[in-house]
C-alpha cells in the first residue's frame, strides 16, 4: 500500500468487521499469499459476497460505502427472506442489479464469464 491509500486504509479496517466476510476474493495466488491470513484481508479483495444481517442499512449503506472507498471491486448482498442478491459493482460509478435467487447472478469481476445460481448452493 502507498501513499493516501495507506492513510485512509488505517482509518477504515478498524470500523470494518473484525472478521472476514463469508466470501472474500482476491484474483490470484500472489494476492492470496501477500493479502490473506487466517482473521483479515490486507488491502481490498476483489470481491465480497455476504449474507444479509439483521442491521440492513450496515450492509446496504455503511459496509457498501467502505467497500467502494476501499477498491472492492464487486458486492454482493444475498437476502435469504427476500430470495433476491443485491449486486453492486464499482468502476467508475456505482452499478447496482437484483437477481432472484433462481436467475443466474454474473460475477462481474469475470466480465459475466462465470454466473453462480443461489438457489442451487440452498
Amino acid at each position: 500500500m502507498q501513499g493516501g491509500n495507506e492513510r485512509f486504509l488505517k482509518k477504515v479496517l478498524p470500523l470494518l468487521p473484525r472478521q472476514l466476510p463469508p466470501i472474500v476474493y482476491a484474483l490470484d495466488k500472489v494476492q492470496v499469499s501477500t493479502r490473506l491470513d487466517d482473521n483479515r484481508c490486507y488491502g481490498a479483495p476483489d470481491f465480497i459476497a455476504e449474507i444479509v444481517s439483521s442491521n440492513k442499512f450496515d450492509d446496504y449503506n455503511r459496509k457498501l460505502e467502505l467497500y467502494k472507498l476501499s477498491g472492492v471491486r464487486e458486492y454482493w448482498v444475498i437476502d435469504p427472506i427476500e430470495r433476491k442478491t443485491t449486486v453492486f459493482t464499482f468502476e467508475d460509478t456505482v452499478n447496482i442489479s437484483f437477481y432472484p435467487f433462481e436467475t443466474p447472478v454474473p460475477v462481474n469481476i469475470y466480465k459475466g464469464e462465470l454466473s453462480i445460481v443461489i438457489a442451487d448452493l440452498l
